[in-house]
C-alpha cells in the first residue's frame, strides 16, 4: 500500500510548512499511521526547531496527522 505523496499537499498549507513536511518525509520515511502520528507529536513538542516557531510546528503537525488519518482511512 502506498501512502499519501507530496503531490497531495492541501492548497492551504504554507510553502514553509510544505518544505518542512517534505524534509521530514525524506529524512524519516514514515510507513505507518503510527509513524506519522509520532512525527506530528515530535513536531509540536520540538517547536523551537522550526524557524517559524510554534505556528509552523502546528501546521506541520496538522499535515502529518492528516496523512496518518489518510492511511487509517485507506485500511490495511
Amino acid at each position: 500500500m502506498s501512502g499519501p505523496s507530496n503531490d497531495d499537499l492541501p492548497p492551504t498549507l504554507s510553502s514553509d510548512a510544505a518544505f518542512a513536511v517534505a524534509e521530514i518525509l525524506e529524512e524519516y520515511a514514515p510507513a505507518s499511521a503510527e509513524d506519522y502520528a509520532r512525527l506530528a507529536n515530535e513536531a509540536e513538542s520540538g517547536a523551537a526547531r522550526f524557524d517559524g516557531g510554534p505556528g509552523l510546528a502546528q501546521e506541520v503537525a496538522g499535515e502529518l496527522r492528516r496523512r496518518a488519518q489518510a492511511l487509517r482511512d485507506a485500511g490495511p
